[in-house]
């Protein structure tokens, strides 16, 4: 669900980098912002990265940003 997300923000881009949070992804599938909803997506993007799917930008006390390549997602597109 979280993969088919990021895919459909990257097809609406007009460039080949997107910069994800937690929150915008939570936006995007329109869901409530509850501490396990943000925990369990941000614990996904985790493995994304994990995976080399997305690349962790940077970590501040805001949250973590995330890279997505459209050459990693084109799978997915």
């Amino acid at each position: 669900m979280v993969k088919k997300t990021i895919a459909k923000m990257l097809r609406r881009t007009r460039g080949n980098l997107l910069t994800i949070t937690t929150t915008k992804i939570i936006r995007e599938m329109d869901l409530p912002r509850t501490r396990l909803i943000i925990y369990i997506i941000s614990y996904i993007l985790e493995e994304l990265s994990k995976e080399g799917l997305i690349e962790l930008y940077k970590a501040t006390k805001r949250g973590k940003f995330y890279l997505v390549c459209r050459d990693f997602f084109s799978n997915y597109l």
